[in-house]
């Protein structure tokens, strides 16, 4: 497992948790603060359900399958912020949400595997440290950034290219050190 995924899958829920309320309100007029929510809640749920439907599959073509999915839902973002669709930007936090929830339960689960049972406690806390850094840390650029002046749009759509660099990094690396086939379920 590479870290990346995990930063990459958290740095998502970064981006709808420090930018997505002011993009949703941008996008979708007139909407109040339950709807700029909604969308880390959307986030969220469709990253439970992935979670759950692949509860069972193999943690490698989990890891991959989610860094492909979350680097295609941040294109559709990048599209959505661009075209100024709030039900674009919806579709895309759907499909992101997917990929952050398959790609965490992937990485999650070769953590697992990589130790004793007395070992795991350890090994899932640097999960979430690296998890948690992965999530604040691109958040807190992003919203130094927009509160020194940058641009919404422009902050979000940088914000997703490096994060569709990233995932696509980390589904290739995943790739390279398991040499599984990436249809491998």
């Amino acid at each position: 497992m590479c870290s990346s995924d995990l930063f990459a899958a958290w740095a998502v829920a970064g981006l709808y948790g420090s930018l997505g309320p002011a993009l949703v309100h941008r996008l979708g007029a007139n909407t109040g603060p339950a709807v700029g929510g909604g969308a880390l809640f959307l986030l969220a749920v469709s990253g439970a359900a992935a979670s759950y439907v692949r509860r069972n599959h193999n943690p490698t073509a989990q890891l991959v399958h989610g860094s492909i999915t979350l680097a295609i839902g941040a294109v559709v973002f990048i599209a959505a912020v661009q075209a100024g669709s709030f039900w674009a930007l919806m579709l895309a936090t759907f499909v992101a949400g997917v990929g952050f929830g398959m790609g965490l339960q992937g990485a999650i689960k070769s953590v697992a595997l990589l130790g004793q049972p007395h070992e795991r406690p350890g090994l899932l806390s640097a999960v979430y440290v690296v998890s948690y850094l992965g999530m604040g840390a691109p958040a807190v650029v992003a919203g130094w950034l927009v509160s020194r002046g940058h641009q919404l749009t422009t902050v979000a759509t940088g914000y997703a290219s490096v994060l569709i660099v990233l995932a696509l990094v980390a589904a290739a690396a995943t790739v390279r050190a398991r040499r599984v086939p990436v249809a491998a379920c």
